[in-house]
Order: C-alpha cells, then sequence, then structure tokens
C-alpha cells in the first residue's frame, strides 16, 4: 500500500475513534459538573428562614358591609362580608389591625395581635 493510502486508512480510524472520545468524556464529566451545582431545594421552609406567619382576616361584620383592613397603618385590602384574606407578616412582633368601615371612613374595631412562626392567627371582625 502507498503512503497515500497508509494516511487515508489512519485518518478514517481517527474520524471513527472521535464520537466515542466525545460520549466518554461527557460521561465522566455531567456528573462532576452537576456535582457542583446547587441544591435543588431550601433546606428548611420559607417561614422559618424569613421567621413569618400568616394571618388570616375575616370579615363576619353584623352589618355586612365590606371593611377596609389595615395592618401597622399600611392599607391591606378590603373584606367584603363573610370572606377572608391571608397575608404574610413577621413572626413574634405586635402587630396593630384596623377595621375600617369602606362607607363611612371610621374604624370600627382594632386588635393587637401576635403571630407565631410558620402558624396561622385568625382576626375575626364583628362590629
Amino acid at each position: 500500500m502507498s503512503d497515500e493510502g497508509w494516511a487515508a486508512t489512519r485518518k478514517r480510524r481517527r474520524m471513527k475513534g472521535r464520537p466515542l472520545r466525545a460520549l466518554a468524556a461527557m460521561i465522566v464529566v455531567a456528573p462532576l459538573t452537576s456535582a457542583c451545582s446547587n441544591p435543588t431545594g431550601p433546606s428548611v421552609a420559607d417561614c422559618e428562614y424569613y421567621r413569618t406567619g400568616t394571618l388570616a382576616l375575616v370579615n363576619l361584620s353584623s352589618t355586612g358591609n365590606p371593611r377596609d383592613v389595615y395592618v401597622d397603618g399600611r392599607f391591606l385590602s378590603t373584606v367584603r362580608y363573610q370572606t377572608q384574606i391571608t397575608a404574610t407578616t413577621d413572626a413574634r412582633v405586635l402587630h396593630t389591625v384596623e377595621w375600617v368601615s369602606s362607607i363611612t371612613g371610621d374604624t370600627v374595631d382594632s386588635i393587637r395581635v401576635a403571630v407565631d412562626q410558620c402558624s396561622t392567627a385568625t382576626v375575626t371582625n364583628v362590629y
């Protein structure tokens, strides 16, 4: 066989081996790179990490009117009669909840409440 023939044969053998080498490299590299990535989930619940709880606000007013709810002086939402809303708040802190008439703008009820971490505290308006 001539020199040109040997060179062509060597080149074909090299070309056949390249896909196998590339596959072997991917098999080795893929697990190594995935081992260095961040974990897929949190190690603690969000409420534990951020030290929060849930405040459930229920409107059962005797007049059947909607109420505006203020938590720590900030307007949260208008709560229709016989409905509830929830808010995530800091745990172990006293929060002031004010129920204000949507019609007159007068405060009809006010209460201070503390929420435990990762739990729900329910505040009901009946006035």
